[in-house]
């Protein structure tokens, strides 16, 4: 449990209790004056106090000095009025509704009460919650602009601006720490906007609760998935090796060589068909071209002047050697693995296909909402597809001709991050994502995960241009330890130490803290339930103080199949 304690104060619920009671004291007053007056009109206040007090109180009780004790003698006018029921129901009527009011007032205002630390930050950051968390947060905003109608609502009460919208969201949290609900509340957003997004679909849920009708599908294992006319989108030869890249697993250090050989040569099959049929080609093309002959891929190689030629040696015979038929083995077992059910979903689905740049376009008619749906039974192919699809959307939006845009206009949410592998294109995306108009928010549930795909600078560059970091519940990890020293870092409090038992003085100390206790993330984030309604508790970063908040737990009720097997994994089956 954490050390330092977060109470609310009392006072300002007894404040309002006390405020509320003298008002509703004087408004009962008056409202049973004229509603309900006592049948002698000589009976007003002046006429109660005076036969209490002056008559009462003050009257001669007998003689001696301790006739002044005398109270059941000067309490006999009082007892007098509250046995008259004509006064005591209108007595009883008026302190009622005073306490219940009172209590009332009480009781909401403890309930929007902030809870507070205990111990005083005299340096440094420090958390806020509940409403002045939210206060901080929105003045933090306020310095980026004016909110539109339509902006992101961060949690209730806190709107982005385009500005602050565009500086990218990640949110980290362990499993069942609420981080989808709360991409869902985003996503939902969003979606009723109408803008362009690309989500990915981690867990197979958004696909069936996105309460959306139009949608894109990015799922060669879904029958209901769209074909990818990749010819119209890899039109060069660095969009050939970016293909090359994700299609082929990479191998460890010790078979590198091979994986590095295969991409190359897939590479180059990749320029002979744009050299050879321009744009008019797709997965079935690809997936025959690279099964020929080491002989004919060579001659289609060098008649496409592709520098990988040299890795495939023929002899006199006609017979390649031992390593380049090790360097065909290590492409054609990628392309069985990848390409291949890529070409038979193009087969079984001709009538559904886009691409990217017709996705872009202003005048697209295709569905503005592209899901990259995940299959943990064809990982491979999934995360080469989704994970190329995000690198080819991003190229395209970094090319000069993209127009440059004030407002957020494509958002990608992509949730499970390292799902889709190392990601080109992407960071370079998010170092001028707000000229173009794009707003990335991206969740992950180990940032050691991105660690191992980026590598140590790379994974820096990318968790910098993410400005808003949303951490839900998160166990002893590394990651823990990262937000907690990197994120929120150190803070200086003062505290008060008794010298002795004996005596009351005390003596003033500065000790120096993290801003967040570690066990402070295990202990109190994640999934509550908080007067009978499911929240998620989560630590905000990057906006001012570290505010801990409380977002609605967003369900999506079911609207369609998560999982239709396409025609190729049926026949697989």
């Amino acid at each position: 449990m954490t050390t330092i304690k977060v109470k609310k104060s009392p006072s300002p619920a007894l404040a309002a209790a006390l405020l509320v009671a003298c008002g509703v004291m004087v408004f009962s007053f008056f409202i049973i004056t004229l509603l309900a007056p006592f049948d002698n009109p000589n009976i007003t206040p002046a006429y109660f106090w005076r036969t209490v007090w002056d008559e009462g109180f003050h009257r001669h009780c007998g003689p001696g000095p301790l006739q002044v004790f005398d109270f059941d003698c000067r309490t006999a006018n009082l007892r007098g009025w509250l046995a008259w029921p004509p006064f005591y129901l209108r007595l009883c009527l008026f302190f009622g509704c005073t306490i219940i009011a009172a209590t009332l007032a009480a009781i909401w205002s403890w309930k929007h009460t902030s809870p507070r630390e205990t111990v005083r930050t005299i340096r440094g950051l420090w958390p806020k919650f509940g409403a002045e968390g939210r206060a901080s947060l929105r003045k933090a905003v306020a310095v980026t602009g004016i909110p539109q109608p339509d902006s992101l609502w961060l949690a209730p009460y806190v709107q982005l601006t385009p500005v602050a919208e565009a500086s990218n969201i990640l949110v980290i949290g362990d499993q069942g720490s609420g981080k989808s609900a709360v991409i869902r509340g985003w996503a939902e957003q969003i979606l009723a906007r109408g803008e362009r997004s690309i989500i990915h679909d981690a867990k197979g849920d958004i696909l069936a609760c996105a309460p959306i009708d139009e949608i894109l599908l990015v799922a060669p294992h879904d029958a209901r998935g769209w074909t990818w006319d990749i010819g119209r989108d890899v039109i060069n030869a660095q969009g050939a090796r970016e293909v090359a890249e994700k299609l082929v697993p990479s191998g460890s250090e010790l078979e590198s060589m091979w994986s590095n050989g295969a991409k190359a040569i897939l590479s180059g099959a990749i320029e002979a068909l744009q050299r050879e049929r321009k744009t008019d080609w797709g997965w079935a093309d690809l997936f025959k071209f690279v099964f020929k002959s080491p002989k004919e891929l060579r001659a289609a190689l060098e008649a496409a002047h592709s520098p990988s030629v040299h890795l495939i040696e023929i002899d006199a015979d006609g017979v390649a050697n031992r390593t380049t038929l090790s360097l065909m083995l290590t492409l054609w077992v990628a392309a069985l693995t990848t390409i291949r059910p890529l070409a038979q979903a193009e087969a079984s689905n001709k009538e559904c296909s886009f691409s990217v740049r017709d996705w872009l376009s202003e005048q697209s008619r295709l569905p503005r909402t592209i899901i990259l749906q995940h299959n943990a039974e064809y990982p491979l192919l999934s995360t080469a597809i989704s994970g190329l699809l995000v690198d080819v959307v991003c190229g395209k939006l970094l090319s000069p001709s993209t127009p440059k845009r004030d407002c957020p206009w494509l958002h990608l949410i992509l949730d499970e991050l390292p799902v889709l592998g190392r990601l080109e294109q992407f960071p370079k995306l998010l170092n001028v994502g707000r000229e173009k108009g794009v707003a990335a928010i991206v969740a992950t549930q180990d940032w050691e995960q991105i660690l191992k795909l980026y590598q140590r600078y790379d994974a820096a560059t990318l968790e910098a241009r993410f400005k808003i970091k949303v951490v839900c519940r998160l166990g002893t990890s590394e990651t823990r330890e990262r937000v907690v020293g990197k994120y929120a870092g150190r803070r200086t409090i003062e505290t008060w130490v008794a010298t002795s038992r004996d005596k009351p003085e005390k003596i003033r100390h500065e000790n120096e803290i993290d801003v967040i206790e570690p066990n402070y993330l295990d202990d109190e984030l994640g999934v509550r339930i908080v007067d009978g309604f499911l929240v998620v508790r989560a630590l905000v970063f990057g906006l001012g103080n570290p505010a801990v908040v409380e977002t609605p737990f967003t369900q999506w009720r079911k609207r369609r199949e998560a999982y239709r097997d396409a025609a190729w994994a049926k026949t697989s089956a």
